[in-house]
């Protein structure tokens, strides 16, 4: 027999997964800001974001509750460059799903992390 790839969304359901390969494009100087996924998801503790800057940036992460109450925030000019938002394990001291937004120039992106 052989292994399906699969995975599964928010609500549980299962998708096939297919691997589509395509040519690399080179990222431009006026492309914005990329925030990835945080590391680990779920966590039982502290938690990394990683962050692609291609200019200098005040960037601002904000952690809240599912109910939308801002409850920690950081603020960090960054360089161009890679970098790690750091999620410490006060931020999120209740096991339960948080929301983290990252604001870099004109960007904002977010989304859940999980406290086990």
């Amino acid at each position: 027999s052989r292994i399906q790839p699969e995975a599964c969304d928010s609500e549980g359901i299962q998708h096939s997964l297919q691997l589509v390969f395509s040519e690399k494009s080179t990222i431009s100087e006026s492309a914005g800001p990329e925030v990835f996924p945080p590391m680990p998801n779920p966590t039982t503790g502290s938690a990394r974001l990683p962050l692609r800057l291609n200019t200098p940036e005040m960037v601002l992460l904000e952690i809240s509750d599912l109910s939308g109450r801002l409850i920690w925030s950081s603020v960090a000019t960054l360089e161009s460059g890679a970098h790690f938002l750091e999620i410490p394990a006060s931020a999120t001291a209740q096991t339960g799903v948080y929301v983290w937004r990252v604001y870099a120039g004109s960007m904002m992106q977010s989304g859940r992390l999980l406290r086990l």
